[in-house]
């Protein structure tokens, strides 16, 4: 009886890992980097997101003093972006993205 317990045991044990690879990540992410037309980071970008996927309506974040931005912990699918800073042109997009991926949208704003 022994034999038998330590043996499911260590098939329990050993199977864990794949267990929690399996559940792995549900969400997404995107990252990028807001520049101007000389190549300069914008800082205080406001990058807005919008998709039927999210709960709660559109999202918001503002780029870095280094121009970045992420968004973490996003539902996968369809997005409309909207990046805007005082003293430029607005621009979007749309983009997917996809269950367990960090997406990357750089922009050059004029």
């Amino acid at each position: 009886m022994r034999s038998f317990l330590s043996k499911r045991f260590l098939t329990l044990v050993a199977a864990t890992p794949a267990l929690a690879v399996a559940q792995g990540t549900t969400t997404a992410a995107i990252t990028g980097t807001v520049w101007d037309a000389q190549g300069r980071p914008v800082a205080g970008a406001v990058v807005r997101l919008g998709s039927p996927a999210l709960i709660g309506g559109e999202r918001r974040v503002v780029t870095q003093s280094n121009g970045t931005y992420r968004m973490p912990l996003l539902p996968p699918g369809q997005y409309r972006i909207l990046v805007e800073a005082e003293g430029f042109q607005p621009l979007s997009r749309q983009e997917t993205l996809e269950l367990g991926r960090t997406t990357t949208v750089n922009w050059t704003l004029a």
